[in-house]
């Protein structure tokens, strides 16, 4: 879920994982069991609330999606950092809710599109796009497609 000031809820098949500001401002994130509610932990994170821009959760895993062109995953179950990826290409700003796959991750940052590995945050693939700078979501077709908006009109662009 997406938001400009949090709290950012998520959930996977077996936890629900919610990342909020304490009262000094800093992010906190909180892991609670889907089934019973009970709170399985509660720890500060290692980045700054306000670049928070999406949380998602998948199979075990939670995806912090930061403004500033950085992704970190987190395990569902106790809160741990698996792995964080700084995007550095210019403009670092994400433009999107990540698209999660069972082995990537895509996501708009700047005027690139990145595609990472799911399991490291290894960078697999970076496309810049055509047209100007990325907004909103993008969606992998079937067919192999990406197709996303940027600042003026729709772009549909072969992987």
């Amino acid at each position: 879920m997406a938001g400009d000031y949090g709290p950012f809820i998520t959930a996977t098949e077996t936890g629900v994982a919610v990342i909020c500001q304490d009262a000094t401002g800093a992010a906190v994130g909180i892991g609670i069991n889907a089934n019973t509610g009970e709170v399985r932990w509660s720890k500060a994170q290692p980045f700054p609330f306000p670049y928070v821009h999406s949380l998602m959760g998948e199979a075990g895993l939670i995806f912090a999606i930061l403004r500033r062109g950085a992704v970190v995953a987190l395990n569902v179950h106790n809160g741990d950092q698996v792995w964080s990826r700084q995007l550095n290409f210019a403009p670092a700003d994400v433009r999107s809710s990540p698209f999660i796959t069972p082995d990537r991750i895509l996501l708009i940052s700047g005027y690139s599109l990145a595609e990472l590995s799911r399991a490291s945050g290894e960078l697999k693939q970076r496309i810049r796009l055509p047209g100007g700078r990325g907004i909103g979501e993008i969606v992998l077709c079937r067919d192999g497609h990406y197709v996303y908006f940027n600042e003026r009109q729709l772009y549909r662009k072969r992987r």
